[in-house]
């Protein structure tokens, strides 16, 4: 299992061919979760299961941290 990182989600965008969410910490570094995960929310957390390579996503809130 993967570390916990605190990072803040800066910014979201398809990936170039549309199969893949990029889900952005900075202008560079991202990770890219697939449009065919089965993904999962409640109020604090959002969680994805990409099937085909056995790995869960998940991104949690730690209250409305929103900066403009």
């Amino acid at each position: 299992m993967a570390p916990w990182l605190d990072k803040k989600v800066k910014k979201l965008a398809n990936c170039p061919d549309n199969t893949h969410l990029r889900i952005y910490f900075d202008d560079h570094y991202f990770f890219a979760v697939p449009f065919t995960s089965e993904v999962k929310q409640t109020e604090n957390e959002w969680s994805a299961y990409d099937q085909k390579a056995g790995l869960y996503y998940v991104i949690k809130s730690e209250g409305n941290h929103y900066e403009k």
